[in-house]
């Protein structure tokens, strides 16, 4: 507490909670990132800030806080439990304002408008629930950016040169969007790791549930969200232009290693089974935004638009179409149809070729060597062509499909493989047309971009290796088609669909090598384009030809021979039996 001019003792209007468990080198940046040196708009006079030690060894330093300001306070929890929720409890229980704020996670640090804007929110509006949207430092999710060489001494140069402490808002510059605020400012948050609330409707929510005994709380922190953004007659803000930025650490989920997450996330959900008697879900209500569309938060909010827009056209296509698929498969296919019109079928090709592509992509995979274990990614994925054939041969979360017609993911499901098959493989989807592979924070032994590069421009073929190169696995193999020339034919330099580019083998090799990749053309049938295969070690790829799958001489050109074949009325073959007349 303060003392006012009069000498009355003066209680803080918000009082923030942290929680850390082993963050000597974090804590201090987190903590200086709550100081009133740091935050615009408020004094210390205005809030206060418990550190919660859960346990560390060895214990946090309590000068690190208590050299802040006078408004900082120390708690240390001797043996702490492995979850924070008992910290956070105890936290809240010692504050004195009747509001709080929750930091879950230590190893945040927060831009310098986020206290003035949540104080501003909680005076004004009745039972609010101020949210923040999550970032992670560094040049991707800090589940897969240590594969690409990141660590602690990285990230300490990154924020030495950044300048944040002079403008906190540079911290965006240099981050990544983490994955439970896949809307950033625009979506539905799954969580937030800095939230507000009157103390009041936290006691009325018993405050966070100690059954989440997990490492690290499990889905506690999603779990009180949830709660919270339900209450009855709240009011859910999520506050524009300002976030957290998690610092890597080793934490018990953010710095996991991607191959690790999905089992992980498995125990989560099967605990909250257990402990709620649903699987979980996040609230249906969108927040209500208050606060500033930062200059160094602009290029986030563009992206959040793009995924926001698609997620608004599914739904009216959808809603256009009654909620139904718009031709089953059980339907004979129109012969009028064209590829891209606007049937499942047909708008990811040509309908006649629908079950011939599946059959070609699933048997070149296996091939090369995928099992039911692994991990595949499908670019593209459009209505489960080839989906339809790896979702029920893979083992349960082991399919990831991006596609950004939503609509086609969902035909597919619908007239293809069915809901009941959905739940018990549990296919992951994500809706985008960026080409950010990690969008999943998972490795992958297998990418798969059929008829992919035939549609892209220069920029955006080179962007989409590069993507895959940040995901795939050290023997991880990449399996694309492109349509081949002898020289580039570029139609546009976007998205071109459902016309064709058409690219030179030396452009494919070019844009691979760039990408950390090496390449080779493949010996393996297609009604037009051009097989190859990537992958980090030329090894790899020559191990291939032990697995039966030749590859192609460069120099060899193989779509002027398909073109033939098709305007024969041939089936697709292999250019080996195409050079013996077979």
């Amino acid at each position: 507490m303060s003392a006012s001019p009069t000498g009355k003792t003066v209680r803080p209007r918000l009082s923030i909670i942290g929680v850390f468990y082993n963050m000597a080198r974090e804590a201090p940046r987190t903590l200086y990132s709550l100081s009133a040196g740091y935050q615009r708009g408020v004094s210390e006079g205005d809030y206060e800030v418990i550190a919660v030690d859960n346990g560390s060894n060895p214990p946090l330093d309590r000068a690190v806080s208590e050299s802040l300001g006078g408004n900082f306070r120390h708690i240390r929890i001797d043996d702490g439990p492995p979850s924070p929720a008992a910290a956070i409890n105890r936290g809240v229980a010692a504050s004195l304002s009747p509001t709080v704020g929750i930091l879950i996670d230590g190893a945040r640090m927060s831009t310098p408008g986020v206290v003035q804007m949540a104080l501003a929110c909680l005076d004004r509006f009745d039972r609010p629930v101020v949210g923040t949207v999550g970032f992670h430092l560094g040049p991707d999710i800090q589940t897969r950016s240590p594969a690409q060489g990141y660590c602690q001494a990285e990230e300490d140069a990154l924020l030495e040169r950044s300048g944040w402490r002079r403008n906190g808002y540079r911290l965006f510059d240099i981050s990544a969007l983490g994955g439970s605020s896949r809307g950033a400012w625009l979506g539905r948050l799954a969580e937030s790791n800095l939230l507000f609330l009157p103390r009041a409707m936290f006691d009325e929510l018993e405050g966070y549930d100690e059954r989440f005994d997990l490492p690290g709380g499990g889905l506690v922190n999603l779990d009180f969200y949830r709660r919270a953004s339900d209450l009855k007659g709240s009011t859910l803000i999520t506050l524009l232009g300002e976030a957290t930025f998690h610092q890597i650490h080793g934490g018990t989920m953010a710095n996991r290693p991607a191959a690790q997450i999905p089992d992980e996330m498995a125990r989560y959900r099967e605990q909250y089974r257990r402990i709620r008697g649903e699987d979980f879900r996040q609230s249906s209500r969108l927040p209500l935004l208050v606060g500033y569309p930062r200059r160094e938060a602009m290029p986030w909010i563009r992206r959040a638009s793009a995924t926001l827009l698609n997620d608004w056209e599914y739904e009216a296509a959808r809603s256009k179409a009654g909620g139904q698929a718009s031709q089953p498969v059980s339907a004979p296919p129109s012969p009028e149809l064209k590829p891209g019109d606007e049937n499942y079928r047909a708008y990811v090709g040509r309908v006649e070729h629908y079950d011939l592509i599946s059959a070609l992509q699933f048997s070149l995979l296996g091939l090369l060597g995928l099992r039911e274990s692994h991990y595949l990614l499908d670019v593209g994925c459009g209505s489960l062509r080839g989906g339809r054939l790896f979702i029920p041969y893979l083992q349960p979360s082991r399919y990831f499909g991006i596609e950004p017609n939503r609509w086609l993911v969902e035909e597919g499901i619908n007239q293809e493989i069915g809901r009941d098959l959905v739940a018990l493989k549990r296919p992951q989807f994500a809706y985008n047309d960026d080409f950010d592979l990690g969008v999943f924070h998972t490795d992958f032994d297998f990418i798969l971009a059929q008829s992919i590069f035939s549609h892209t421009g220069p920029p955006l073929l080179r962007q989409c290796l590069r993507s895959a190169g940040r995901v795939l696995k050290q023997d991880g193999l990449l399996v694309a088609t492109f349509v081949e020339r002898e020289e580039d034919l570029i139609v546009g330099d976007e998205w071109v669909y459902p016309g064709l580019n058409h690219f030179s083998w030396s452009t494919i090799v070019a844009a691979c090598s760039e990408a950390g990749l090496c390449c080779r053309k493949l010996d393996w049938p297609h009604t037009l384009q051009t097989w190859f295969v990537a992958a980090k070690d030329v090894q790899r790829i020559e191990a291939i030809a032990a697995l039966g799958v030749d590859t192609v001489p460069d120099e060899v050109i193989l779509t002027g021979h398909r073109f033939a074949m098709r305007k024969a009325g041939r089936p697709p073959n292999f250019y080996r039996n195409q050079r013996r007349g077979k």
